[in-house]
């Protein structure tokens, strides 16, 4: 879960340009205050937490079968 929760705020910080204030930079939460002032940034933060998710389910996938292919020998020396 770490793991896929680094790789979506990754993915939303690089979304989010750097002349945002810094609440809008650390997470969704921030942005609806951070967006007073600056009219287009609550769409921007929208956008990159949703590319931000994006990304993360197909690591999630990746991960879930590794783990998968590790376990599936394991179990099966186990049994004997």
């Amino acid at each position: 879960m770490a793991v896929l929760g680094s790789i979506g705020s990754a993915v939303y910080r690089h979304g989010i340009p750097s002349t945002a204030p810094a609440e809008a930079h650390e997470t969704l939460g921030g942005a609806p205050a951070a967006a007073r002032g600056h009219a287009d940034l609550l769409g921007t933060a929208r956008a990159a937490s949703t590319h931000g998710m994006n990304a993360a389910v197909p690591a999630g996938g990746v991960l879930l079968l590794v783990a998968a292919g590790l376990a599936v020998p394991a179990l099966r020396r186990s049994r004997s």
